[in-house]
């Protein structure tokens, strides 16, 4: 796959109108939780970096598509990344 714009689909959903920026491509509503291997895009992570990168951000439980939506109304989910060792 290729570069995607910053507000197309993920998932491949076509919006309906006026959906809010907020629950569009990047911030598209997860709907189900998954864990696994990162799969490597480009360039590395230096080998002594160590942590967790953890974004709160709206998740919407329920289908806010097309309708009035505000990030801070509602659902929200943690997303997480567990690096070590660079990796």
């Amino acid at each position: 796959g290729g570069a995607t714009a910053p507000f197309d689909s993920p998932s491949g959903l076509q919006y309906p109108p006026k959906t809010a920026d907020t629950l569009k491509g990047n911030l598209e509503p997860v709907k189900t939780e998954v864990s696994g291997p990162l799969v490597p895009v480009l360039g590395a992570l230096p080998p002594d970096l160590d942590g967790q990168f953890i974004r709160n951000g709206p998740n919407p439980y329920l289908d806010r598509y097309g309708r009035p939506y505000h990030e801070f109304e509602g659902d929200a989910m943690l997303h997480a990344v567990d690096v070590q060792a660079g990796a």
